[in-house]
């Protein structure tokens, strides 16, 4: 036997006394009758066409009649057929099979589906219009439940149920669940800085603290009830709404939920940060009864922690700043501002890493000074402005045929001293050659532009750097000595010329 729980009673109750509300408006008249609307329309109906019918029997227009008689069966899908008959029974015009619709006299027939009405020519009947219609509704139990009203209190009983189970579901729960926990848990439980809820088995709030209806801003007596997942619940810092709930996990899998990051929207548009704690709640038998769930609002120290982080980034920003303007101090300081080559300076602290380097590891490096030739003539003959720009297109000159472990310097003037790791003499030779063509190719708003080179390697038994700068720079003394436009190297200057 089917035993129904007392708000199911009260939901039938009410549906039952829905029932014999509609029949008894029904009884008194209050619900139209479909029935008696379409026997008023369809009397209405005959009597305009028996007018029209006898409009046209004035004048003995019986084609007018036919074609009436035909549009109407044709465009009526109610009507099956219908004829003009004669005072003397004659059929004068039909449409449809009104044979085998039309029922004779002797018989039962219906007045709604079968109906005649005279016409009148003058005083004297004319003859007699007969239409035959299609039944109204199905006949037996078809039939009565192809009424309206029987249909719209099947259609009531149901939906009243369903919405009446609803609503007493959803209002009953709101009487006082919280009627079980004794009064003294629960003053227990609003001194705790931390929220506390109390689920049961359905995850809805039994009890609440009042630090956890501060947290979700809503008064305790409206939590009541009510399933926590209802509120907007979503992942830290996303928009997307946080899925699984802990309390849900706990329900389903019997199993304590610990620091699982929530943040709730607020209704004034504020977020607030939670870590919760989910723990089933098992009776003396090990059943599991509901759910107690923890939040800890860390909406504050989510809020330093942001701070923290937004400083944290500034202070790096400006470290970032503080090196790029750095490095751009250090180029400055380091860097010819003519030629981007580098200064004595720093041209003499890089010599002495790469020389103290090969010594330790062995390999040659060559050094070659570059003096542009004639300079002073073409800075007398044609200004500073001119004479900048030929120092400028020999630098460039010089870079663009060297290779990323060489070091340029701007030497001084018009002088230029290059340093070539892992280079012996030979190599340097070349190299030298290289860039003294690439110079005489140059042509500056027809300035003509030539080099004079000196080399000398490690390979000769330099000590230092400054010794080896010393050779390149005697080398170059003979290049320009022996017309200039030359490459000359320290193994080629005479012992007896005493080039000091």
């Amino acid at each position: 036997m089917i035993r129904l729980s007392p708000v199911s009673h009260i939901c039938l109750g009410l549906a039952l006394l829905t029932i014999s509300i509609m029949f008894a408006a029904d009884f008194i008249g209050l619900i139209p009758d479909q029935r008696q609307m379409i026997v008023a329309s369809r009397k209405k109906f005959c009597e305009s066409l028996t007018s029209q019918c006898a409009a046209c029997a004035q004048e003995d227009d019986l084609a007018a009649i036919q074609a009436t008689i035909q549009l109407i069966v044709e465009r009526d899908e109610d009507i099956l057929s219908a004829v003009i008959r004669s005072a003397d029974g004659k059929i004068l015009v039909e449409a449809g099979d009104h044979h085998k619709h039309w029922k004779s006299s002797a018989e039962d027939r219906s007045a709604l589906d079968n109906i005649e009405v005279p016409i009148f020519k003058g005083s004297a009947r004319w003859g007699t219009v007969e239409i035959c219609f299609n039944e109204i509704g199905p006949k037996g139990i078809l039939g009565f439940w192809a009424k309206p009203l029987i249909k719209l209190i099947f259609f009531t009983t149901l939906v009243g149920f369903a919405a009446n189970m609803f609503f007493m579901k959803r209002r009953l729960r709101h009487l006082d669940p919280a009627s079980v926990i004794p009064k003294r848990v629960k003053s227990a439980l609003d001194t705790l800085t931390e929220g506390v809820v109390l689920l049961d088995q359905h995850g809805r709030i039994v009890m609440a603290n009042s630090a956890f209806a501060d947290g979700v801003n809503k008064p305790v007596a409206s939590l009541l009830g009510r399933n926590p997942s209802e509120f907007n619940w979503t992942v830290p810092k996303s928009p997307h709404q946080a899925q699984p709930l802990p309390w849900i996990q706990a329900l389903q899998e019997a199993k304590d939920q610990t620091a699982v990051p929530l943040a709730l929207s607020t209704e004034a548009g504020g977020i607030r940060s939670f870590l919760v704690n989910a723990a089933p709640i098992l009776d003396t038998k090990g059943v599991q009864r509901g759910v107690m769930a923890t939040f800890s609002d860390v909406t504050q120290l989510e809020e330093r922690s942001t701070r923290l982080q937004e400083m944290l980034h500034q202070l790096e920003e400006s470290r970032s700043e503080i090196r790029s303007q750095s490095q751009k101090l250090q180029l400055l300081a380091s860097t010819d501002p003519l030629t981007d080559c580098l200064n004595r300076r720093a041209f003499f602290e890089k010599c002495e890493v790469d020389f103290s380097t090969s010594r330790r590891y062995g390999y040659d490096i060559s050094c070659i000074m570059v003096d542009i030739d004639k300079f002073k003539s073409v800075n007398d003959r044609h200004g500073h402005d001119v004479g900048d720009r030929v120092i400028q297109t020999v630098s460039n000159a010089l870079k663009s045929c060297s290779r990323a472990s060489d070091v340029i310097c701007r030497y001084g003037g018009e002088e230029f001293c290059v340093l070539l790791p892992y280079t012996n003499i030979q190599e340097a030779a070349m190299t030298s050659e290289r860039f003294r063509r690439n110079i005489e190719s140059q042509n500056l708003s027809g300035i003509s532009i030539t080099a004079s080179f000196g080399i000398s390697s490690t390979v000769f038994g330099t000590t230092g750097v400054k010794e080896l700068i010393s050779q390149a720079d005697k080398a170059l003394f003979l290049a320009k000595n022996s017309g200039r436009n030359r490459v000359a190297c320290w193994d080629e200057i005479p012992v007896d010329v005493g080039v000091s």
